[in-house]
């Protein structure tokens, strides 16, 4: 077996300690001593809580992420093929994330742990957008070239897809 990167510890024991925890009760300190390493090594990785989380997030969707830049060149899958294996995988992606702090959203939640399901919520969906807009774009835009979709901007396109794949995700 593997053993994971510091980084990798790093962002194992983060996630661990936001499955029990309000982010802002989670110090460095803790995160440091649940990855078994010194508080200094945090810092050489992440500058911040907020820099975890998007590490985290990132490393969530980067198989999704990959798999999505393979289905650009599968031009002879439709659009709503391609589109809805994406919007699948994120979906299947998110819930595995939340999966493990089910248990807590059953639990009368503090006003804390609104506050952060709400935050962590926010930066999936910024994720989400940012990460996966270009590939959409480059997938209507094919579809463009071919005449099967009509419209003069796959990227407004793309926009409001990526809208109603946020809300599928929301839901």
């Amino acid at each position: 077996m593997e053993t994971p990167s510091k980084r990798d510890q790093i962002l194992d024991a983060f996630y661990e300690l936001l499955i029990n925890d309000d982010i802002q009760h989670i110090s460095v300190s803790k995160i440091a001593k649940q990855a078994g390493i010194g508080k200094g090594s945090i810092y050489y990785y992440f500058k911040s809580k907020d820099e975890m989380l998007n590490a985290l997030i990132k490393r969530t969707y980067a198989g999704t992420l990959e798999m999505a830049k393979e289905l650009v060149s599968q031009t002879e899958l439709s659009i709503y093929s391609r589109l809805a294996q994406i919007t699948n995988a994120c979906v299947a992606d998110t819930k595995e994330f939340l999966r493990r702090s089910e248990a807590l959203r059953n639990q009368t939640p503090s006003s804390d742990r609104v506050y952060d399901s709400a935050y962590i919520h926010q930066q999936f969906m910024k994720h989400t957008i940012v990460d996966f807009k270009e590939i959409f774009t480059e997938i209507i835009q094919q579809e463009i070239d071919k005449g099967t979709v009509k419209s003069t901007s796959a990227s407004e396109i793309a926009e409001i897809v990526l809208i109603i794949f946020t809300v599928k995700i929301d839901n």
